[in-house]
């Protein structure tokens, strides 16, 4: 969903920050036990977050793991990065 737009995950080590912070999202709330959920995620991120997806003026795009780090997803999931007026 996103592969060709954010930076593609190479090397995903679970006893790394990253892999933490991820398993942490995941265990953090049964809704996000469900592949769907992180599928919706990616495609609200998607068609939703421009800022993340990289229109912002360093051309700056979100990775997976600053997607999965706790004040980042909370803002996202609070939908801090949708332009006011969108839904």
């Amino acid at each position: 969903i996103l592969g060709d737009k954010l930076p593609q995950v190479v090397k995903w080590d679970t006893q790394s920050r990253r892999g933490k912070n991820l398993t942490k999202r995941w265990k953090e709330d049964p809704r996000h036990q469900d592949l769907d959920f992180w599928n919706r995620l990616f495609m609200f991120i998607r068609d939703n977050c421009h800022f993340l997806m990289g229109d912002n003026p360093t051309a700056w795009t979100a990775s997976l793991e600053w997607i999965v780090k706790p004040e980042n997803f909370t803002k996202i999931i609070e939908k801090n990065y949708v332009k006011r007026g969108v839904q």
